[in-house]
């Protein structure tokens, strides 16, 4: 079995960034999906504002041939968290709103220097792309498509290589480099941004993807679409660092959280 350019509509749809929204808490895929106004967190908007940083100097690596400089990419992204925290409801407070702005002018600048100029020879950048395979159309938007490869860039806790060759994101962009460019990438990767003891750093893993990996994605997404249409919404695990109050907006809301780890105990 193999993907295929699809004729979209064709087969029942769904895209890469539902499977990993949902398979992270399925309470909060659905409260997202319910909601009319986008909600962010301060740390989440740092993540967006580097990434319109990173596809703007993308972009113009392939118009130009040269990216933007470096203060450029800091100021789009700094533009870009000001807008999504502005136009989103935020559950951290103005003075952590307000420290978010040094927050992704940092991380940007650690992605100028360290993850751009690595990020040549690019073929397509936040380009959405569709496949078909199996009995289903899978969607997504990978950050960025090389004659290398195809990778993510991840601003926020720092990735391992054990992550990244697990990661079912990278399984599902092959899947669509697949089907669009007739063969498996490569190689794919995270560019994994963080924040430690002496700054901003950026550390990029590299990864391979098999035929079997992407059955395995193909499964996943199929057991995502039937609970999805079922309307099961599990909780996220109880281990997770995502599922607290400094990573999910939803906190406050959320009916899987006890009244004491709410604050209101």
């Amino acid at each position: 079995m193999r993907p295929i350019y699809p004729a979209p509509g064709r087969l029942p749809r769904i895209t890469q960034s539902q499977i990993e929204s949902y398979l992270r808490c399925g309470v909060r895929y659905f409260l997202e999906h319910e909601c009319t106004r986008r909600v962010t967190t301060v740390r989440m908007a740092v993540g967006s504002g580097v990434a319109v940083g990173a596809w703007q100097d993308n972009r113009s690596k392939i118009a130009r041939g040269i990216g933007l400089p470096a203060c450029e990419i800091v100021d789009a992204s700094v533009a870009a968290y000001a807008t999504e925290i502005e136009e989103s409801d935020c559950s951290d407070s103005r003075l952590e709103q307000g420290q978010g702005e040094d927050l992704v002018a940092n991380a940007a600048e650690c992605y100028a220097k360290e993850v751009a100029p690595k990020t040549t020879g690019i073929m397509a950048a936040e380009e959405p792309m569709l496949a078909e395979m199996g009995d289903l159309e899978i969607a997504g938007t990978p950050d960025v498509v090389t004659q290398a490869g195809i990778g993510d860039t991840k601003v926020g806790q720092p990735w391992t290589l054990d992550r990244a060759d697990r990661a079912r994101q990278l399984s599902g962009y092959a899947i669509l480099h697949w089907g669009r460019w007739n063969r498996l990438p490569s190689r794919v990767w995270i560019d994994s941004v963080s924040r430690g003891r002496h700054g901003w750093q950026a550390t990029r893993w590299y990864s391979a993807r098999t035929e079997k990996d992407c059955l395995a994605f193909l499964s996943t997404a199929r057991r995502v679409r039937e609970a999805i249409n079922a309307g099961t919404a599990l909780p996220a695990p109880e281990s997770a660092w995502w599922c607290s109050r400094k990573w999910c907006p939803w906190w406050a809301q959320c009916p899987h959280v006890s009244r004491r780890d709410n604050g209101t105990d």
